[in-house]
């Protein structure tokens, strides 16, 4: 029982540190499990993760829109987390993110209202454990981790925001006062991407540490 509880407070971690970064970008870090119970071979695992946030603003109302109650996105992450493990300290990951996302914003002087849903970009991880010690009143986990992100969600949306930067340059007035980008609302990267990484849990008694670091080598989508 007390397992399961840390493994909750986890998740409810990466949400709450989650949300003043991520409406230029959702979902860039790739959620690891960690496993803190003693591991065993040829064990299956299968879990979710969600994440849930709201960013808006009513500072900019176009010119004729006084009454525009403001542009905002919100964002559902649902990711579907299995894992499988060969031996004790070697084992594989696999994570679906399923992505809904509902927005309004100024586009063009016009509101636009609208929502993407779908998959996102599947990750793919390979786990090693040089360090799972587990005594009566202590635990300590450290794990690497490298793998792949592959281009299976709907990149579409990140050729708009191009275009629309393009226009913005010989536009007279500037920018086309929209908060919510082509970069907020697609479903993926349109690239493969590298990841690579490491991860320590320490818990003595009612006490943990947590704590994860992330690389990716990102490619040209």
């Amino acid at each position: 029982m007390k397992s399961k509880l840390i493994f909750f407070l986890l998740i409810l971690g990466l949400f709450f540190t989650s949300l003043d970064s991520v409406f230029a970008c959702d979902f860039c870090a790739v959620f690891n499990q960690v496993e803190i119970e003693e591991g065993s071979a040829k064990s299956f695992k299968l879990g979710l993760a969600h994440q849930f946030t709201h960013q808006s603003s009513n500072i900019i109302r176009p010119e004729g829109l006084e009454s525009f109650p403001g542009q905002y996105l919100d964002s559902n992450i649902t990711q579907v987390i299995s894992s499988y493990r060969f031996t004790d300290r070697f084992g594989v990951q696999l994570n679906l993110p399923l992505i809904y996302r509902k927005y309004r914003r100024v586009l063009d002087d016009n509101i636009d209202k609208g929502s993407e849903k779908g998959v996102g970009d599947l990750v793919i991880l390979g786990t090693l454990s040089p360090i799972r010690m587990h005594k009566e009143k202590s635990t300590l986990v450290w794990d690497l981790f490298a793998g792949a992100k592959l281009a299976t969600g709907n990149s579409d949306p990140l050729k708009q925001e191009r275009e629309l930067f393009l226009e913005s340059l010989t536009r007279h007035g500037g920018d086309n006062q929209s908060l919510v980008g082509g970069d907020d609302i697609a479903l993926g990267s349109g690239s493969t991407d590298g990841i690579f990484g490491t991860s320590l849990f320490y818990q003595l008694y009612n006490f943990f540490l947590s704590g994860q670091v992330q690389y990716a080598v990102r490619t040209k989508g």
